[in-house]
């Protein structure tokens, strides 16, 4: 009998369970041009002594991203944390898109994130372009004052990112410099719980601390035109975020459904392999990987993402446009038994196809009423 090979090299390996990960859709991120953060530049704060942390850092209570994150935590459901970043733009050439890089490799955790400081249409148009074209999901929120917003058939940025297509760029008129956006992308943080019935729709919510722009219905048309949004006054009593839609026309809600949904399959998926000594190469242990999909998808019921109905949509496998479907949606995979000799040896599964099904909003209500005399 040879002697084990412990004796020589004893190996142990061991495997965090992913579920423990949280995810940082509630955490977000404002970028400013205050020095305070040079030579970090970035840093966490928390709602319960931000105030006393910024200027200890050497932020002033007048810096915009003090007020910033003052606004960003005054939300009616306020996130917890919340990135501070830097933009050197002082003596410097760099631009606001290679500022959100360097913040991104200090601190890659955020989701939706603004400037607070005025920037260009370039400048805005060149960050819209990174954050499309990045691997980590964000959600830019970003404002103009521009009055061609406000006018049919004008060149203006809102206009720009729309003909561009971008999903992930969320854009409003506003009078202010930055409030608006701060104040928005703490709201958005907010909500941003994955907790049970924790789903929500930007449209018709307040703003805390932010004046409402006032303007009129064909200036409302125009704006939605180019796909833009504005926190301002209907009628005399009531102000709110209207309507809440990326450059393409994606709800942020939408958005929000598109990213938990990757991360929580992934994570989930991830999470179960590790948690089984082995996942055999099986009809039985790919059906063991569709439940996994599975749980994570009854979260997404759980958040109120995703809720039953009809599948409008092409065909997806057994799935037929017309169908119903249960819990907001459907999961199936090709069998073992359909898979290449090279897919097998190589372990990789057959493709699993999940279709979900948008619980939406309702943002326009039609009301007709007859009345009999």
């Amino acid at each position: 009998m040879s002697a084990s090979l412990d004796n020589i090299v004893d190996v142990s390996v061991s495997v965090s369970n992913p579920t423990t990960i949280q995810s940082s859709f509630n955490l977000g991120c404002i970028i400013g041009p205050s020095t305070a953060l040079a030579s970090t530049r970035a840093k966490v704060y928390r709602a319960s002594n931000f105030e006393t942390q910024m200027v200890t850092d050497g932020f002033k209570t007048t810096d915009p991203e003090y007020i910033a994150a003052s606004l960003y935590f005054s939300q009616s459901e306020p996130s917890s944390q919340l990135v501070v970043g830097y933009h050197n733009n002082t003596g410097s050439t760099e631009t606001p898109a290679a500022a959100l890089a360097a913040v991104h490799a200090v601190n890659s955790n955020f989701w939706a994130f603004c400037f607070v400081e005025d920037l260009e249409d370039t400048e805005i148009q060149a960050v819209a372009a990174a954050v499309e074209a990045s691997t980590q999901k964000m959600l830019f929120i970003y404002q103009t004052d521009d009055a061609n917003c406000l006018v049919d058939s004008q060149t203006n940025i809102l206009k720009t990112l729309m003909d561009a297509n971008y999903q992930r760029s969320v854009g409003f008129y506003a009078s202010d410099t930055y409030q608006t956006s701060a104040a928005l992308v703490g709201l958005i943080s907010g909500f941003n719980t994955m907790e049970d019935n924790s789903a929500y729709d930007i449209a018709y919510k307040t703003l805390v601390g932010i004046t409402p722009v006032n303007i009129t219905d064909g200036q409302l048309a125009s704006l939605q035109s180019y796909n833009g949004n504005a926190y301002m006054q209907f009628g005399t009593q009531y102000s709110f975020v209207y309507t809440g839609i990326s450059a393409n026309g994606y709800h942020v809600d939408e958005i929000y459904l598109i990213d938990v949904a990757s991360y929580l399959i992934q994570q989930r998926t991830v999470a179960g392999l590790t948690s089984l000594r082995k996942v055999p190469q099986t009809e039985d242990g790919l059906a063991t990987v569709v439940s996994f999909v599975s749980d994570a998808c009854n979260q997404l019921n759980g958040i109120g993402l995703i809720a039953s109905g009809i599948w409008n949509g092409s065909p997806v496998k057994n799935l037929n446009t017309g169908d119903a479907i249960s819990d907001g949606f459907y999961v199936e995979a090709d069998s073992i038994a359909s898979q290449s000799a090279e897919d097998r040896q190589e372990r990789v599964s057959p493709p699993i196809y999940v279709c979900l099904l948008s619980s939406g909003a309702l943002e326009h209500i039609v009301i007709r009423v007859y009345v009999n005399r």
